[in-house]
């Protein structure tokens, strides 16, 4: 069980902080930690298409967001992978997941709720409500408590 672990991050230190247990959880079962994070192409206004070369705009986007997900990947395990996806973030998280066998999902959540939870949504909700498979969903109050057990051991 759990051979297959996704982090989704969005770039945020909060998003960050679900790798430390996640890392904990893939070492207890030798799983493999894929971190991911979508890239939405920036659109480019036709006015502006011909002094952008919107290909390399892309590709350069998308080469930074590996680069970031490789600075966040543990050094001291070295079953852990990178992966940039494409899309919006929920539904490109939910693909990866369904297509990839994840048997896991981890997962930060900012806590948000009442009108502009309901009005706006949310990512982690949407991956919540829609996963096919468990999905570990850690509030920032769960998320401090976790963090101090988790030096202590």
């Amino acid at each position: 069980m759990y051979s297959r672990i996704l982090v989704p991050l969005d770039g945020s230190s909060l998003s960050e902080r679900a790798i430390k247990p996640a890392l904990e959880i893939a070492q207890r079962r030798q799983a493999t930690l894929i971190l991911c994070r979508s890239h939405e192409p920036t659109v480019i206004p036709p006015a502006a298409r011909g002094f952008v070369d919107q290909k390399e705009l892309h590709k350069t986007e998308r080469d930074e967001i590996e680069a970031y997900l490789k600075k966040r990947l543990p050094t001291e395990y070295d079953k852990c992978e990178a992966v940039v996806l494409a899309g919006s973030a929920a539904e490109a998280v939910l693909s990866y997941a369904e297509e990839n066998e994840i048997e896991l999902i981890v997962l930060t959540t900012h806590g948000g709720s009442g009108f502009g939870r309901w009005l706006l949504g949310s990512v982690a909700e949407r991956i919540c409500r829609h996963s096919p498979c468990p999905v570990l969903s850690i509030g920032q109050k769960t998320l401090k408590k976790l963090e101090q057990m988790l030096v202590k051991t």
